[in-house]
C-alpha cells in the first residue's frame, strides 16, 4: 500500500485500491463489493464524507475487506483526522501484521503524536528483509533519542527531596492536646480535634486559637471534616457517635450508636463515610 501525500497521490491510492481489490473480489461479500466500489467513485469526487459512510458500510458488511480500513485511513488522514486515521491503520496491521508499509505508517504518526514508546513498538514489528527496514531504523533511532529525552526530563522534575528538612522547621502549631482530626473551611480556617482535651479548636489565619466546641459531646473527637457550607463533622470516639457543629458554633449529635468511629470522609454528593473501629465497617449518612 501506498503512502498518501496529497489529493492527487489519493486519488491514486484509491484507484489502484480499485485494481487490487477486483483481483479478490471473489472473496468478498458481493453487497460490499458493491459499496465499497461506490465509495471509490464519490471519492474520484472529492466526496470523502460521503466516501467515509460508504467505506464502513463496507466493513460492516464484510469485515474482512482490509483495503476498505486501508482507504479510510488514508482519507482521514488527507482530511487531518490524525486519531481516526491511526486507528484504521492499526487496523489494518491487525489484519496483516507483515504489511510493513502500513506498519511503519503507524510507526510515523506515533512518533508525530510524541508517543515514541508506543512508536518503537511498532517499529520493531518491521523486519530486516523488508523494502522500509533501512527507513524505518533511521525513524526508531530518533525515537529512541527522543524517549530517552522525555525519560530524563521526568527525573529532571520529581519532587525535592524533603528528607533533609528538620521538624523544627516542619512544626507550624504547637501546644495542642492529643491532636488527631484536621481539616479547613472555606475562609482558610484550621479546625483541629484535640483528643485528650475533648476539644475541636479553630486556628485563624493569623493564628489566633479559637475553641469551638467542648463538652459531654465531644469525648475524644477523633475524625474532622468540613462541608461546603463550612458545618463541621467530628467522630466522637469514646461517646460512640457523630457531632455536627453549626458555623455559628451549635453543636448537636446527628448520628448515635456508631462503634468506636474514627474516620471520617465526605463525598461531592454530601454523603459521610464513617469507619467503625469497633465493629470493622464503614457507616454512611447522608448530611448535605
Amino acid at each position: 500500500m501506498s503512502l498518501v501525500k496529497g489529493i492527487k497521490r489519493l486519488l491514486l491510492v484509491l484507484l489502484v485500491a480499485v485494481f487490487s481489490y477486483s483481483g479478490t473480489a471473489f472473496a468478498y461479500n458481493s453487497q460490499a463489493v458493491q459499496i465499497y466500489n461506490d465509495a471509490i467513485d464519490v471519492s474520484k469526487h472529492g466526496n470523502f464524507q460521503e466516501a467515509i459512510v460508504l467505506f464502513k458500510k463496507a466493513i460492516v458488511i464484510d469485515p474482512a475487506m482490509i483495503d476498505a480500513y486501508y482507504n479510510l485511513a488514508s482519507i482521514y488522514e488527507y482530511m487531518g483526522e490524525q486519531d481516526q486515521a491511526l486507528s484504521y491503520y492499526e487496523a489494518v496491521v491487525v489484519k496483516n501484521p507483515s504489511d510493513a508499509e502500513v506498519v511503519y505508517k503507524v510507526a510515523s504518526i506515533y512518533y508525530q503524536k510524541k508517543d515514541y514508546e508506543k512508536s518503537l513498538s511498532y517499529l520493531k514489528l518491521i523486519p530486516a528483509n523488508s523494502t522500509k527496514y533501512q527507513e524505518s531504523l533511521e525513524l526508531y533511532k530518533k525515537a529512541v533519542q527522543e524517549y530517552n529525552k522525555k525519560k530524563q526530563a521526568l527525573i529532571n522534575t520529581r519532587p525535592v527531596d524533603l528528607s533533609n528538612i528538620s521538624v523544627k522547621d516542619k512544626s507550624i502549631f504547637k501546644e495542642l492536646q492529643g491532636p488527631t482530626g484536621i481539616a479547613k473551611d472555606s475562609y482558610g480556617n484550621l479546625y483541629v480535634a484535640n483528643y485528650t482535651a475533648n476539644t475541636v479548636i479553630k486556628i485563624a489565619p493569623d493564628g489566633k486559637r479559637y475553641v469551638v466546641a467542648k463538652g459531654s459531646l465531644i469525648s475524644g473527637p477523633i475524625g474532622l471534616v468540613v462541608d461546603s457550607t463550612n458545618n463541621i463533622y467530628v467522630a466522637s470516639y469514646l461517646a460512640n457517635q457523630i457531632i455536627k457543629i453549626t458555623p455559628e458554633g451549635k453543636s448537636s449529635v446527628i448520628l448515635k450508636g456508631v462503634n468506636k468511629p474514627y474516620y471520617l470522609y465526605l463525598d461531592q454528593a454530601g454523603m459521610l463515610y464513617i469507619s467503625e473501629q469497633g465493629s470493622n465497617t464503614i457507616v454512611t449518612i447522608k448530611v448535605i
